[in-house]
């Protein structure tokens, strides 16, 4: 059985009512619902409009709801307004609802409502069917939703996860957009589990479409414009340590390990470099004095504990296999530029063994020589670094000294 609210004995024509409804029956379709007021027979008004901004799925069955008459005595000029024991529906500062009336009178609607403290009410379609805009600026200020995400940040900081169920996972994507922007962290970017102990983490990178390819990591602190300048600055820092008090070890512990490899038969390709690791060094502002400079320095932290049988700064197994055609174990190139040039320096400032860049310096004569090769020579107590060189032993003079390797 069906009502009219204009049936109420306590309805007065041409005032405004907003009632305690519950919510019997939803149609999807036109977005109505069937109502009853509460405290009144059981019986329903069918058809009532929903607003706009409530989502379908909240209006459910058995739940209440608030609408408002705006004509007690034409049920068509009602509209459920909200919906109580759902969740909120609106952004952060949206909070709105559209009231309709089939009244073509400008202002019609404007007229009967009634503007609160932080509402404001809107005609929407001016002089054709009624609509107005009922907005609540103040609805969501604080922090009332801590079920979503405060882009503004949160006290205590927030968590975002991205599933409920095993194995799911949170993807963050820089635009919806087919050109892709990119995903910028501006603070330090941490990896760990809860308790500081991370295993098995994996890192997917990847970045295309610039002059270098494919890059996995790029790390660009870009340009020096701190003050005061910092003592250091370091691109990639870490720190692995095996600490297992239950006598385990592992057989290899490594700080740092790259494979490049090539992983492709078709086509025969020849690949000009397999590199496995690059490093280089340079320094593009003028003016600066670099005291040193190196693409690879290798060098010890203490150690109080432990007893090294071998202590390498530079370990080169061997490499060679039998396909290959020329193998090196260390190979250095000429060094063709600088005041001083030097292929090899073995020692400190006396170097043991020192191999010069360059051409060997030319004797001119058919009857001696000179290599690049200079090596420390222990003299009588004194330490003297000479030059490998040669001469005819019918040349040879009075201070001429003999090599002898033995």
């Amino acid at each position: 059985m069906t009502q009219r609210f204009g049936d109420d004995p306590q309805a007065i024509p041409g005032s405004k009512a907003l009632r305690k409804a519950i919510v019997r029956a939803y149609d999807s379709g036109t977005h109505t619902a069937d109502i009853q007021i509460v405290g009144s027979h059981p019986t329903l008004i069918p058809s009532v409009r929903v607003a706009t901004n409530i989502p379908p799925a909240d209006v459910v069955s058995g739940r209440q709801c608030s609408v408002l008459f705006l004509d007690p005595s034409n049920q068509d000029d009602a509209v459920i307004i909200a919906i109580q024991g759902a969740a909120p529906s609106g952004g952060a500062s949206d909070h709105k609802v559209i009231v309709s009336a089939d009244d073509t009178t400008a202002d019609y609607l404007l007229a009967k409502l009634a503007a609160g403290t932080a509402i404001t009410l809107t005609e929407l379609n001016p002089g054709a069917d009624e609509d107005a805009e009922i907005a609540h600026a103040q609805v969501a200020s604080g922090d009332l939703h801590t079920e979503y995400a405060r882009l503004t940040g949160r006290t205590g900081g927030q968590t975002l996860q991205g599933g409920a169920a095993s194995g799911e996972v949170l993807t963050l994507a820089s635009t919806a957009h087919a050109t892709k922007g990119y995903i910028r962290a501006l603070d330090n970017l941490v990896i760990k589990d809860t308790i500081a102990i991370l295993q098995n983490a994996v890192v997917n990178m990847r970045k295309s479409g610039d002059a270098d390819g494919w890059v996995g990591l790029i790390c660009d602190l870009g340009s020096l414009q701190s003050f005061p300048t910092p003592g250091q600055m370091k691109a990639i820092t870490g720190q692995l340590s095996a600490s297992n008090n239950d006598a385990s070890a592992s057989s290899q512990i490594l700080g740092l390990e790259f494979l490049a490899a090539n992983a492709r038969n078709t086509g025969s390709p020849t690949i000009a470099n397999l590199i496995g690791c690059q490093a280089k060094f340079s320094a593009a502002a003028s003016g600066a004095t670099i005291t040193d400079g190196a693409a690879f320095k290798a060098g010890r932290a203490s150690s109080v504990f432990s007893t090294f049988t071998r202590a390498m700064g530079v370990w080169i197994p061997n490499v060679s296999k039998g396909v290959d055609t020329t193998v090196y174990g260390l190979r250095v190139d000429d060094q063709t530029l600088g005041v001083n040039r030097y292929l090899a320096w073995f020692g400190g400032a006396n170097p043991n063994l020192r191999v010069d860049a360059g051409p060997p310096p030319n004797a001119a004569l058919t009857t001696e020589g000179d290599t690049n090769i200079w090596a420390a020579i222990m003299e009588n107590g004194a330490v003297t670094v000479r030059q490998l060189r040669w001469r005819q032993q019918s040349s040879l003079g009075a201070t001429d000294k003999v090599a002898i390797w033995q």
